[in-house]
């Protein structure tokens, strides 16, 4: 499949070029998640996917491009992406010999940073942001309806794209879809995302609100399909934030209401608050598993590590590190995989960016002139409120890790975007007085002379 792919990806690379510089984003996107990621070219040491080539053009042609450069302003979320990235470096300069991570941390460049910087480059209007959203949206529906016929029927209609197609597991009587992403946690939390950022454009008019319901039904069938746990934990918790949109007025009253209840929990229950969550998990043991991760993180399993970490150790890592000798190797939380690989300098800068995508949602509210965009930014933040609480019981996965940069983005451009003076299409209905009547209409037998 080497010379199908390198063949799709010259295609996809040429309509980027041709393509205004936004339209080449939502090829960047459909290639992301249509077509398989574990299928690459080789280019030297690196493997390329067909979304590392593009990615590569796309952002080639935006910065050789000095009207979007001229437009773009840096700020504080830029600066922490990058040094993100950067203490990534440092800490594996000090825990994995070069020759490995510079290698292998040019494929997390190409899969984070430059999806990101091209989101915030390229997203200068409302129909920016609208165009990125409907390429997930397009692409969502047709991943939906292949995950829903294969939980039904174990049958992955595009499985000869994938490099291992075997038969799923099953969870209550259905299959685990993934289709063509490479697990099915990862497929669940795609339509966690698109789902919220679908019914945000319910006030904008940019679809009728009759095929926007079906959109969303069909969405939803996708995630469902995934039949896992963080998945519909992060729908549940989108669902229940977008509930509160009427009761927006009185949020330190909810939020005072819920650190009471897990207060209450915690003091009255015969086990600690979070323990009590895991019941609402289709399987007790791995929920028993996540906890004891983060009770082995903090309770001395970093002594000594703090500050680089370990290293590129974890479930599959094809390195040695004598000196990591966890129980519990499986990262299901991007917050303790993150700590004990780059220890506080990769932990620290990620924080900072969650901190101030919320910061940057909270202004794009302040400058929201009317509820349509109220409502986008309010579906926006249920978003990436039900991914951050479902990262504590996995990581970001697959093509999920590119999403999540590119939705990081969009929150740094949307003040910018709602504080611009775009102008609206609105519909003006003018109402003229009536004419006099001519004689030949005030009589009619006249006129009929």
């Amino acid at each position: 499949m080497e010379s199908v792919t390198l063949l799709i990806s010259v295609l996809a690379a040429l309509l980027v070029v041709s393509l205004r510089p936004i339209y080449g984003l939502a090829i960047y996107i459909f290639l992301l998640f249509g077509w398989s990621q574990r299928l690459t070219v080789p280019l030297g040491p690196l493997d390329f996917t067909s979304g590392r080539i593009v990615i590569l053009v796309l952002m080639a042609r935006v910065l050789l491009s000095s009207e979007v450069r001229s437009q773009f302003t840096w700020r504080a979320m830029d600066g922490w992406v990058l040094i993100g990235w950067l203490g990534v470096v440092a800490a594996l300069s000090q825990t994995t010999p070069p020759e490995i991570f510079l290698v292998r941390e040019a494929g997390t460049l190409v899969d984070s940073l430059l999806p990101y910087f091209a989101v915030r480059l390229l997203l200068r209007s409302r129909q920016d942001l609208f165009v990125m959203i409907k390429a997930l949206v397009w692409i969502g529906l047709p991943l939906a309806l292949l995950g829903a016929f294969q939980s039904f029927t174990g049958r992955n209609l595009v499985g000869f794209m994938q490099l291992y197609d075997r038969l799923p597991e099953m969870r209550k009587g259905f299959y685990r879809a993934n289709v063509i992403i490479d697990n099915s946690i990862a497929f669940g939390l795609f339509f966690a995302a698109v789902l919220p950022l679908a019914l945000g454009l319910w006030h904008q008019r940019v679809w009728p609100r009759t095929w926007l319901m079906l959109t969303m039904g069909v969405l939803a069938m996708g995630l469902m399909a995934s039949m896992s746990s963080a998945p519909y934990f992060a729908l549940a918790l989108m669902m229940g934030f977008l509930a509160c949109y009427p009761l927006r007025r009185y949020w330190p009253v909810l939020l005072v209401a819920m650190v009471g209840f897990y207060l209450f929990v915690e003091i009255f229950s015969n086990r600690h608050a979070y323990h009590v969550l895991t019941r609402f998990a289709f399987n007790q043991a791995t929920a028993s598993y996540r906890i004891g991760l983060v009770e082995e993180a903090l309770g001395g399993g970093m002594s000594g590590h703090w500050f680089s970490g370990y290293g590129y150790v974890g479930i599959g890592s094809d390195l040695v590190y004598p000196n990591f000798n966890w129980e519990h190797q499986d990262f299901v939380n991007i917050y303790v995989g993150r700590l004990a690989r780059y220890g506080l300098l990769g932990l620290v800068p990620f924080l900072v960016i969650n901190v101030l995508f919320y910061r940057s949602l909270v202004q794009g509210w302040r400058l929201a002139r009317d509820v349509a965009d109220r409502w986008l930014v309010w579906c926006l933040s249920g978003a990436l409120v039900g991914w951050n609480t479902a990262f504590m019981t996995v990581g970001a996965l697959s093509q999920i890790e590119p999403m999540l940069f590119m939705l990081i983005a969009a929150t740094g451009s949307l003040p910018m975007l709602l504080a611009s003076g775009e102008e609206r299409t609105v519909l003006l209905v003018v109402v003229r007085p009536a004419a006099e009547p001519s004689p030949e209409m005030s009589n009619p037998v006249a006129g009929m002379s």
